[in-house]
């Protein structure tokens, strides 16, 4: 189960592979899509330990 603010689908753009993840809600959620383009610039820009 995922909680707020937790991210899904992430290793499909980091590793320019087809989505591996499926969600489906149990309550109403607010989503944010984030294009591959925007998360290589996020991990560019992010601590080198988040990104090994």
């Amino acid at each position: 189960m995922l909680e707020k603010n937790k991210v899904f689908g992430e290793l499909g753009v980091l590793n320019n592979q087809s989505r591996t993840s499926n969600v489906k809600s149990m309550t109403k959620v607010e989503l944010l899509k984030i294009s591959e383009k925007v998360m290589q610039k996020m991990m560019s820009e992010s601590n080198l330990f988040i990104q090994g």
